[in-house]
This record gives C-alpha cells, structure tokens and sequence, in this order.
C-alpha cells in the first residue's frame, strides 16, 4: 500500500498506480429525517483510458456529467497517475547471469540442508544419550 500523491491520508495499492483514484461523495435522505441527510463517501479506482473518456462526456456535443448519472454528488481525483514517476523497465537477464542465479541458490539450498541435518543428528544423539542414563 502507497499514499496517493494528491491525498496523503488515502491508502491505495500499488498495483493500481498507474490508476485514477476518486473519491465519490453519495447524499441520501431518509425519511421523516429530510433535514440531515446521510453523507457516504466510497474511492473508486478507474483505468487511465476509462477515466478520459468519462471525462471526456462532460466536454462532448451534448455533455453528460457523468458523476450525476452514477447518482453521486461530488467527485475529487485524490490519485492521478499522471503524476506517477515511470519505473525503468526490467532488463531481460542472460542465460549466463540465470545460470549462474540458480547455482548459487543450489549452493544456499545444500547450505541449509547440511544445517538441518547437522541440527537432526544432534537432536538425535542427546535423545540417546538421555534414553541410555
């Protein structure tokens, strides 16, 4: 979990940084208590492309607020992924550098199997020692 970049006291993943993340604010009124309507707050995650074009209905031919559609009241971006630094790319390891990764975590895997077994055997002979008293 990583803070968003434009609101710090939301927690987002950070598989979905690349992501706009929205705070949707619901007002609901029930009834017989019309004046104090209850106020619920849910964050959205939308992908980049899907988020544009939402945008992008609001500023069309014929606009289309589309947080009033969803049946929301308000909608704030407390995450946009524009503002995310890209990762460099991961470079693809040669043959050689795998072989040589996977030799040295044989040599870590006989490593501690020698210990376990050194730990079994003495574990062994202090059970027969304590078994011949």
């Amino acid at each position: 979990m990583i803070p968003a970049n434009k609101d710090n006291s939301v927690m987002i993943k950070e598989i979905d940084r690349y992501c706009y993340h929205v705070r949707l604010e619901k007002r609901s009124v029930r009834p017989g208590n019309e004046q104090y309507p209850e106020i619920s707050h849910h964050v959205k995650c939308f992908k980049k492309d899907v988020y544009e074009k939402m945008e992008a209905l609001s500023r069309g031919r014929n606009p289309i607020n589309w947080v009033r559609a969803g049946g929301f009241v308000a909608a704030k971006v407390i995450h946009d992924p524009n503002l995310e630094e890209k990762q460099p790319e991961k470079t693809i390891t040669s043959d050689t550098d795998r072989a040589k990764r996977d030799e040295e975590k044989k040599a870590k895997q006989k490593e501690r199997m020698k210990i376990a077994n050194a730990a079994k055997k003495a574990k062994r002979e202090a059970e027969a020692a304590l078994k011949t008293k």
